[in-house]
């Protein structure tokens, strides 16, 4: 399947978890990751059973995003041995608004680095994430380099693949 960015793939995912193939097609025609994660959001039931699915679906989101966006591949390879951190208001994907969240989206990243590249992640200095559409981090520290997280349509590709893979 084609999707417009990693947002899409990820809440039409979910959709299918809750087997609303319906919903999971009005997803994939919104116009904006904002757009399906809304209606994600809206009419996805919650399903206790994508919580277990959900991390290994975004890592592949992510492997997907690696292979076909040389954008996102180099800055991920810019990175370097960083730590990688994702700086939005939730606690399980980033480190939350007290700095304490699980930071699983930045771990999947470096996750993807380790395979891709070989790398170790030393744990110092600290790079903070920011998505484009929802940049929650507007003033980070001055010592902590940001990068920014790759969608497709940020970097001039238009879709992302998500192959078809039943967990």
């Amino acid at each position: 399947r084609l999707y417009k960015t990693g947002e899409h793939a990820y809440q039409a995912s979910k959709a299918r978890a809750a087997d609303r193939e319906n919903t999971a097609l009005d997803i994939e025609a919104t116009e904006t990751a904002v757009d399906a994660k809304r209606l994600a959001s809206k009419r996805v039931p919650y399903k206790e059973a994508w919580y277990s699915k959900k991390d290994k679906i975004v890592y592949e989101i992510l492997q997907q995003r690696y292979e076909q966006n040389p954008g996102f591949a180099d800055e991920l390879q810019r990175t370097g041995k960083r730590e990688i951190l994702h700086t939005v208001s939730s606690n399980y994907w980033g480190i939350g608004q007290n700095n304490k969240g699980k930071n699983v989206y930045g771990q999947l990243l470096m996750k993807l680095r380790v395979a891709k590249l070989n790398t170790k992640t030393v744990h110092t200095p600290r790079i903070h994430t920011e998505t484009k559409e929802s940049p929650h981090r507007s003033n980070p520290p001055k010592a902590r380099p940001n990068i920014r997280t790759y969608t497709g349509a940020q970097t001039g590709s238009k879709q992302s693949t998500l192959s078809k893979k039943s967990p």
